[in-house]
């Protein structure tokens, strides 16, 4: 019984992380977008239970009863509509695990933390 557990838990350590991969590799394909950080992620994650939340790469994981929640913290670059840009990134998320993976994600909370003058050449 313990060995399914051990088997169980490398197998929720592997679906966090295979999300964790796909949403920040979405997010990073986004213009306008020069990072995502961890550091605004501490009061959010204080308002998880313990044992149903995971911060991978920057990106806050919460599996619930009703589905998935995600919270990410960027910085972005300078001239990019703030708003638009967010409204993208949360949709497209949610679409994208629900048409590809039939994953119910609920909720995407975007935090900017900054706003950089220029993007690299």
């Amino acid at each position: 019984m313990a060995e399914n557990k051990k088997v169980t838990d490398a197998n929720i350590q592997l679906t966090y992380n295979l999300m964790a991969t796909k949403i920040r590799d979405r997010i990073m394909a986004e213009p306008g977008v020069a990072a995502i950080t961890e550091h605004m992620m501490d009061e959010f994650m204080a308002s998880l239970p313990m044992s149903r939340r995971k911060l991978i790469d920057g990106i806050v994981l919460s599996k619930r009863k009703d589905g998935w929640y995600v919270a990410v913290s960027l910085i972005l670059y300078y001239g990019y509509e703030i708003i638009p840009l967010c409204r993208k990134l949360q949709s497209e998320i949610i679409q994208k695990w629900k048409e590809e993976e039939g994953i119910t994600i609920k909720e995407v909370q975007i935090y900017i933390e900054s706003v950089v003058n220029e993007e690299p050449i």
